[in-house]
């Protein structure tokens, strides 16, 4: 699987203007599980985006997403949304500390289910399911879920991860790189790859996730 991150992309300017615009248009905003969200944001970010996305990968068809901000480190999920050519642009915006080394962690492991899933444990679960994903319980017990070792996380990954409600078995067989949460980086990777917020080491964070379908991988540059 290919995870590409492109550093120092966003000027100053295009991060405050994409940040007034979540901000202001509190109309928009939507809640899942206590993370506020604006969906299907393309349509109001596309003239600010794409001239610079373009640059790096392939933007004709845009598949959906969010702004979002959120106190709490949210689960391993995947966003395939039934599209297997599915590429999740992740755009780090802001750090209510920004001295905070906030982590974003990509997962070796990928699911064949492209239908979307979140895998909670057995901490927690809400009644009904996520308007897109699945819920689930572990990934190391999930036959859709590919490339899970037989060996516990490793405790410098665990260290990245571990909150109050995310124990070591979540992450059980799971490998991956630990991604610094830097605003005006771009981080490009594969919608249906396990995927989750590191530990929250700061008090919220925004951020805005693409989905683009991609079916020349060659054009990432």
């Amino acid at each position: 699987m290919t995870v590409k991150i492109y550093k120092s992309v966003l000027s100053n300017q295009v991060i405050e203007s994409l940040l007034d615009f979540f901000n202001s248009n509190t109309n928009l905003h939507s809640d899942t599980m206590g993370m506020t969200k604006i969906n299907l944001p393309w349509k109001h970010v596309q003239h600010i985006l794409e001239p610079i996305l373009k640059k790096y990968i392939p933007v004709d068809k845009n598949l959906g997403d969010n702004f979002y901000k959120h106190s709490f480190p949210y689960f391993t999920h995947i966003d395939s949304g039934n599209n297997k050519n599915s590429y999740n642009v992740l755009i780090p915006l802001y750090l209510s500390h920004k001295a905070a080394k906030q982590k974003f962690v990509v997962f070796d492991q990928y699911c064949t289910d492209y239908s979307g899933a979140t895998w909670l444990g057995d901490i927690w679960k809400p009644q009904q399911d996520f308007k897109l994903n699945k819920k689930r319980d572990f990934p190391y017990k999930d036959p859709t879920v590919v490339g899970c070792t037989d060996r516990p996380i490793s405790d410098e990954m665990y260290q990245i991860l571990k909150y109050d409600y995310r124990n070591e078995e979540q992450f059980y067989g799971l490998t991956g790189i630990a991604y610094d949460y830097t605003p005006g980086n771009i981080l490009v990777f594969p919608s249906n790859q396990l995927h989750c917020t590191g530990r929250m080491d700061c008090d919220y964070k925004i951020g805005l996730s693409l989905r683009f379908e991609i079916l020349d991988k060659s054009q990432i540059l």
